[in-house]
């Protein structure tokens, strides 16, 4: 998230229906991109589903937004915004990821009229 990022919550579902957030940061701030790293690493089961929340605050009452009224597009710099979720995962000896992934959701991400 850039400028206009105001929370996020990772959250793992696991396959008996029981859900814990992993990382909540209710009070975003673009200064803290770093990495984080759980006090307590977590067991994962297979079939457990993870689940990234964002939000965004593109008002007035953001102190940080650049642009209130500009239409904010996905993108690398800082008047775009985006989220992206990079994890580092730990396997027992002799699994491969392919053991105990399932294929993720496929989405689209479909460019306005007039980025295309």
């Amino acid at each position: 998230m850039h400028l206009r990022g105001k929370a996020l919550r990772l959250r793992a579902v696991y396959p008996n229906g029981e859900s814990e957030v992993l990382l909540g940061l209710p009070h975003y701030d673009f200064k803290w991109q770093m990495s984080y790293v759980l006090a307590k690493p977590r067991l994962l089961p297979k079939g457990t589903r993870l689940e990234c929340a964002v939000f965004f605050d593109n008002s007035a009452n953001n102190p940080n937004n650049p642009d209130p009224k500009a239409d904010v597009y996905w993108g690398d710099q800082i008047w775009e915004e985006m989220n992206v979720a990079f994890m580092r995962v730990a396997l027992p000896a002799g699994i491969e990821p392919s053991d105990i992934a399932v294929p993720p959701l496929q989405t689209a991400f479909v460019a306005p009229a007039s980025q295309k």
